[in-house]
């Protein structure tokens, strides 16, 4: 859905509208001490729409963000054509949490362990 400004608009307002904003929440999840590792996931929050995503890797808040650039008409070379289509493909299940992961494994954070 495009949603164009109205001739009535101000230009502060031509600026406003053409401005998304984004929250983004990240927390470390530490596993069991015997592991010794820990990872971090997050979410990131449109705030105009309140579109959430969870998110595991710095590449799933690019493509989130990605996704509202595009509706304000910003282009983007074969690169990040690619990942965004990888990115909107379904993945195997995580075994230790049960979730559908739209990452594939080969671009996830690993796990570090903790001195």
């Amino acid at each position: 859905m495009t949603i164009h400004p109205s001739p009535e608009m101000t230009r502060s307002d031509l600026v406003e509208f053409n401005t998304h904003s984004f929250v983004i929440k990240i927390w470390l999840e530490v596993t069991p001490k015997e592991t010794g590792r820990t990872s971090w996931r997050g979410h990131i929050t449109h705030i105009p729409s309140g579109e959430r995503r969870y998110v595991s890797s710095l590449f799933g808040i690019l493509t989130f963000i990605i996704r509202y650039l595009k509706t304000m008409g910003l282009s983007f070379d074969r690169f990040w054509w690619v990942k965004d289509w990888i990115a909107s493909q379904k993945f195997p299940r995580n075994e230790v949490e049960g979730e559908v992961s739209s990452i594939p494994p080969s671009a996830q954070v690993k796990e570090t362990k903790l001195h």
